[in-house]
């Protein structure tokens, strides 16, 4: 890993995380001008990504995509948890509390990262730990604002915000192992194709038509490009500049840009406890990427042992507390 850091990593990492800061106005807009159901459009957005990746991965490195028959069972338990069930849950809380709200509830992630290691995998809580777990839960009480009653967030919108922050924390906590026997590549190729098959039939039973046209064309390439594949694009290519813990902080500019595009495009503003709230969660997120010193994540981060890719195989020996990054 280079020493030496021009300002181009960071810019890359800027670039990916103003992307998945668009998702969920992006969602927000295309619910709204296209006649399309939300699970149809997750369906196509997934489906999208796994194409063009596999396409990819036919091209360029076809060793990559055989696995062992054994490992099949985890992938596909990988891809129902972190792309099916993350990609349901995450539109339908953006729908029912707002692009604001779901976005600081989805950072709750790498709190909920550290308490399942800490119980599952015994790992050590440190003060650092202690202090953001903290932080992040003081904060979401904030965000929440259990006092406003009726007044305050959707609580069906609030328990889905948690399910997207669980299943998107267990990118990290499932991919830990996996990365041990994977490319990145691979992972990432059969999380979207099995999280693919875990849509269709939620798709079938309650989906819609696809639109037609330019519209179908413009909605994959926002969906499957533009808030999927462009931003790990752009992160991997950082990540061979830059350690993985300091990318993690900077791509806390994620929900900087979705609070200020649902605020700007939206017209959802959050009430200043929220905005509190907000910012402890961040210092949470914050305190935990410095804490940590070259981890990754499934979906982010080199694997040396392959030469190429971007996942954390070298986190393999580390505490898995990182901020994990979305398929």
């Amino acid at each position: 890993m280079k020493e030496h850091h021009g300002l181009r990593p960071y810019l890359l990492v800027l670039g990916a995380a103003a992307c998945w800061g668009t998702i969920g106005v992006a969602y927000a807009l295309i619910l709204d001008g296209v006649a399309i159901h939300p699970v149809t459009l997750v369906t196509l957005r997934a489906a999208v990504a796994f194409g063009l990746l596999l396409a990819f991965g036919l091209v360029a490195r076809r060793d990559l995509l055989r696995v062992r028959a054994r490992d099949l069972p985890f992938l596909a338990l990988f891809g129902l948890i972190t792309i099916s069930l993350f990609y349901v849950a995450l539109i339908y809380a953006f729908a029912l509390t707002g692009v604001a709200v779901g976005t600081v509830l989805l950072y709750l992630a790498p709190a909920f990262v550290t308490g399942a290691a800490a119980l599952c995998l015994g790992e050590r809580i440190t003060r650092r730990k202690a202090l953001a777990l903290g932080l992040c839960l003081f904060g979401a009480a904030l965000v929440v604002e259990p006092w406003r009653g009726a007044g305050g967030a959707s609580w069906a919108g609030i328990a889905l915000g948690l399910l997207s922050a669980l299943t998107y924390g267990a990118q990290s906590l499932l991919g830990k192992s996996a990365l041990r026997r994977h490319h990145p590549l691979t992972l990432l190729v059969y999380a979207l194709g099995f999280g693919l098959l875990g849509l269709l039939p939620v798709q079938l039973a309650v989906g819609s038509a696809l639109p037609g046209g330019r519209t179908l064309l413009l909605t994959a390439a926002v969906a499957g490009v533009l808030i999927t594949l462009l931003p790990l694009g752009l992160y991997t290519l950082a990540l061979r500049e830059l350690p993985s813990s300091t990318a993690s902080i900077v791509a806390t500019f994620e929900p900087v840009v979705a609070i200020a595009l649902a605020a700007v495009v939206l017209g959802q503003f959050l009430r200043p406890p929220q905005l509190l709230g907000a910012g402890l969660i961040l210092g949470g997120v914050f305190a935990l990427a410095a804490g940590e010193r070259g981890a990754a994540s499934p979906l982010r981060g080199q694997a040396p042992e392959h030469g190429t890719g971007r996942q954390g195989a070298e986190g393999g020996g580390r505490e898995a507390v990182e901020i994990p990054r979305r398929g």
